[in-house]
């Protein structure tokens, strides 16, 4: 598995098919994933350490294809998500509001 260094801390696909991805996601403390949609895939995301004023550890949260989400990391610690996307996730499907 490969960590890529992104603006927001660190992402990981763990794994990766034709029908999906999962993806570990950390972002740092201060950082965020600004607000966007993806037009071709529904991400189902698990609050795996740490929250947000609107996501909560532990919890789980499905963003259906074309509904805006950010990951806001206001605390001082790192928000890990464990995301599914599918179909799995590609940069050409992410586009901000």
């Amino acid at each position: 598995m490969v960590v890529e260094k992104t603006e927001f801390g660190y992402a990981e696909v763990i794994k990766r098919d034709k029908d999906a991805s999962f993806t570990l996601e950390t972002v740092l403390a201060g950082k965020s994933i600004p607000k966007h949609c993806h037009k071709e895939r529904d991400e189902i995301v698990m609050v795996l350490e740490g929250h947000t004023s609107k996501l909560e550890e532990g919890n789980v949260y499905l963003f259906k294809k074309g509904k805006p989400h950010e990951y806001v990391n206001d605390s001082d610690k790192p928000l890990k998500l464990l995301l599914l996307s599918t179909p799995p996730y590609d940069n050409k499907d992410y586009f901000t509001r």
